[in-house]
């Protein structure tokens, strides 16, 4: 299980964050009598523009061990990774650094970043699209309802920016 958060600010939060969004992932997948050996693994991913720990690493990946021996595990399963964006030129992985690379708002390389950009511009084409037929479906309803209140046509082409011809086609 994952969740995957963008931090664009250092809040100085984000160790006790990760805490909490564990906390809810084991909440929302475990009910009541079922037992604990069911808890899937899980992840909690911040995507930082910043470098959360100022260790001055691309990746910081974190998962329980003991304090007197690193080497014991606890091994519940649980997982939180922070990347730092801000480093993405020590990435080994390509298509990570250059999917940072993008996040941090530079041109990048490779087909992640590329398919991720063109599904932004294809989002913001279907709001442009979406807001121009909501302003198109308004004034027709406008246009329909003035001659209503005795409005004359030509006011009515006026006010709504519509050519006279659609609102005549409009109130048959």
């Amino acid at each position: 299980i994952f969740d995957i958060e963008i931090q664009t600010t250092n809040q100085k939060n984000l160790p006790k964050r990760a805490r909490y969004y564990q906390s809810v992932i084991d909440m929302d997948n475990l009910s009541h009598g079922e037992k604990y050996s069911q808890l899937k693994e899980s992840y909690v991913i911040f995507l930082c523009l910043f470098d959360p720990f100022d260790g001055n690493h691309p990746v910081y990946f974190f998962e329980n061990s003991c304090r007197d021996d690193d080497k014991i595990k606890l091994n519940d399963g649980t997982y939180k990774v922070f990347f730092n964006a801000s480093d993405y030129a020590k990435m080994e992985n390509d298509e990570e650094k250059n999917f940072f690379k993008f996040l941090s708002g530079q041109d990048a390389d490779g087909d992640f970043a590329r398919t991720i950009e063109e599904k932004g511009l294809a989002f913001e084409e279907g709001v442009r699209q979406g807001l121009e037929q909501g302003i198109y479906k308004k004034a027709i309803d406008d246009a329909k309802a003035m001659p209503a209140d005795g409005m004359d046509i030509n006011l009515v082409a006026k006010y709504t920016g519509l050519p006279v011809e659609t609102i005549k086609t409009e109130l048959k």
